[in-house]
This record gives structure tokens, C-alpha cells and sequence, in this order.
């Protein structure tokens, strides 16, 4: 695979993955924990991400931000054959990294539970809760994480995914010069 690609594909999964802590109640001082702040922020968790949907909807996620940001590098190959190789690859992949995903999605969601309780008040968990729990707020919570396969949003992110690319690309040549001269420097004085 490109590295370009497996780049694309690293960014994507750090979307989903960035605010995963192995210990979450580690980051947020003990003393600052609310018992009842915490079962609240865990049950607004579980509206938003039913845990019998919860893999299946993270799965999804992932999968089209993966797809999206590996698109603009796919074109760039200009053989269709190879176009397709590739794509496939990656969609095999999106689906070889579900154990991964599968095993991090606990820590991910606890996280977001404690990162909850950091952020809100009780009295404000307990609204949220409150809505989670409408009939607007289930069908809110329901329908929100398939809007990054949305067409205005997938159409949006072309242009990221696409600045994303040419950024990055520019980046490695710089970080290559750099990595150049240092090691040029290197062999001349002996060290």
C-alpha cells in the first residue's frame, strides 16, 4: 500500500481514536470524579451508542472516513487496474481492523464518559440525559454518527481530505531535505 494511503488511513482512525485514553479516569483528577456524574455520563453514553449497535455504528465511521481520505490518493494512481487493487485492499482492511476497533471501542467510550463528566456539570449531564432519552434526542443520537457518510459531508471532506494530501506530501519532502543535509553533514565530519 502507498504510503501516502496508509497515511490516510492512519488519519482517519485517529479521528475516531484521538480522545481514547487506556486509563480515562488517570487524566481527570480522582478528586474531580462525581460517582453520579459518572453513571449518568455511562447512560448517555449507551443512548448514543446502544450497546448492541455500538461496534456496527463505530465500524461505519470509521469505515467511510477511511474511505473518504484514502479516495484523492487513489486517483492519483493512474492505472485502473492498480485503482482497484487498492481500493479493495482497503475496504478488506476497514474490515480486518474491526477486532481492533472492537477491542479499543470500551476504552473509547469510557473515555468519553469521563471526558463527560469533565466537562458538564450534573445538573447539565442530567439534561443532556433527559434529552438522550426523547424521542428527538434518540432519533438525534441514532442518526448523527452516519452523518460523516452524509453527501454534503463526504463532498466537504474531498476538499480536507484533498489539502490534507498535498499538505502532507510537501511535508515529507521538506522533512526528507531536512533528514538530507543532516545526514550529508554527518558522513563529512565522521560522527
Amino acid at each position: 500500500m502507498p504510503s501516502g494511503l496508509r497515511y490516510s488511513v492512519a488519519l482517519a482512525a485517529a479521528f475516531l481514536v484521538a480522545p481514547v485514553s487506556a486509563n480515562a479516569q488517570n487524566t481527570i483528577a480522582t478528586s474531580k470524579i462525581d460517582s453520579r456524574s459518572l453513571e449518568i455520563a455511562r447512560k448517555i453514553i449507551d443512548e448514543m451508542f446502544p450497546p448492541e449497535r455500538r461496534e456496527q455504528m463505530i465500524f461505519e465511521m470509521a469505515t467511510s472516513l477511511g474511505v473518504q481520505s484514502a479516495t484523492p490518493r487513489i486517483k492519483d494512481i493512474e492505472d485502473e487496474g492498480a485503482q482497484k487493487i487498492v481500493a479493495d485492499h482497503l475496504t478488506g482492511m476497514m474490515e480486518r481492523m474491526r477486532p481492533i476497533l472492537r477491542a479499543h471501542i470500551p476504552k473509547m467510550l469510557d473515555a468519553m464518559a469521563y471526558a463527560y463528566v469533565d466537562t458538564f456539570t450534573y445538573s447539565e449531564l442530567e439534561a443532556i440525559y433527559a434529552f438522550a432519552q426523547s424521542e428527538a434526542g434518540k432519533t438525534y443520537f441514532s442518526r448523527s454518527p452516519s452523518l460523516v457518510s452524509h453527501p454534503t459531508v463526504v463532498d466537504t471532506n474531498k476538499s480536507l481530505f484533498e489539502a490534507s494530501k498535498r499538505f502532507s506530501e510537501a511535508e515529507q519532502q521538506e522533512l526528507i531535505k531536512k533528514l538530507q543535509i543532516y545526514f550529508e553533514k554527518k558522513a563529512q565530519t565522521g560522527s
